[in-house]
């Protein structure tokens, strides 16, 4: 079965890339360079095989990718730059782009 090749872009420095090359964190991607810097500067942690997860260190440097709530419905995390792009909502009735029929919006 042949692999899929997604395109995709570095969320922090805008380089171009393949899914399948880049690390994740916080439901975007990071070409190798930029993760390499952001958990040398105590930002991100390896969580599982190429995903990472923001420290406190990093949801302070990088706002937009802390999680402001959970999705109730699916457990999706639900981040800062959702709610700000208005996909998402977060407070008294928290619903992820997902259950809100908005995935098509994720980039």
């Amino acid at each position: 079965m042949a692999r899929h090749r997604f395109p995709t872009i570095c969320f922090s420095c805008g380089a171009d890339g393949i899914k399948s090359e880049f690390a994740w964190a916080a439901h975007a991607d990071f070409c190798w360079p930029c993760m390499d810097r952001m958990v040398a500067d105590g930002w991100c942690v390896l969580d599982r095989g190429p995903t990472y997860t923001l420290t406190p260190q990093g949801e302070t440097a990088l706002p937009a990718l802390a999680v402001v709530a959970e999705c109730p419905l699916d457990g999706t995390p639900i981040y800062r730059r959702w709610v700000d792009a208005g996909i998402a909502h977060d407070g008294g009735a928290p619903a992820c782009p997902h259950c809100l029929g908005l995935a098509h919006l994720l980039t």
